[in-house]
């Protein structure tokens, strides 16, 4: 298996998704990787591809043009893969702290995010937006019970709820009858 497969087997099993059989993932590298379990089965498809690229749903249909051939694929909005060139051809570039790191990956842009700078502030902010539209592309596509993992913090994978414009609601914490369900960043 890939590795956002394989890490939705450890969740199924031992982690956020234990006793679920309807969960999805994203995992975050170099793009953006995803994963689906439907009714207890991996989600594969005829050529292995169903339900892992994550990253190339389209969150900005006026985006930038995906080696996939799509456009605006999350994975070319906000990922490790265009992290380097986002953040330099930023007009805040020249006076962020960024432009003296040595690396520039999402470890140092949180961290310089975290000392007030303006523009590692925004690439977090814009990050979070895409992984936030992301996975709620999954749970259109995918119908779960969950999302996971959880972060290490213990809090839900989603960052945060996130404003859902295509229905123009706010994601709910928890279901009406107070379960866990699509839409629901309760892993």
């Amino acid at each position: 298996e890939n590795d956002p497969r394989a890490a939705l087997l450890g969740e199924w099993q031992y982690g956020a998704g234990k006793g679920c059989d309807n969960l999805v993932m994203i995992t975050l590298g170099t793009g953006i990787g995803g994963a689906a379990l439907i009714e207890g089965k991996l989600l594969r498809g005829k050529h292995f591809q169903a339900g892992c690229l994550a990253g190339h749903f389209t969150i900005d249909y006026k985006g930038p043009k995906c080696n996939c051939g799509n456009i605006g694929c999350g994975e070319q909005i906000a990922s490790t893969h265009v992290l380097s060139q986002m953040v330099q051809s930023n007009p805040l570039f020249p006076a962020s702290k960024l432009a003296k790191a040595e690396v520039i990956d999402y470890k140092t842009v949180f961290a310089i995010a975290s000392q007030g700078d303006k523009l590692a502030i925004e690439i977090v902010a814009q990050s979070l937006e895409v992984w936030s539209a992301v996975i709620i592309s999954q749970i259109h596509a995918y119908d779960p019970e969950k999302t996971a993992p959880r972060l290490r913090s213990g809090r839900p994978s989603c960052p945060r709820r996130r404003r859902h414009r295509s229905v123009g609601h706010a994601l709910p914490r928890r279901r009406p009858d107070g379960g866990d369900g699509p839409g629901c960043f309760r892993g």
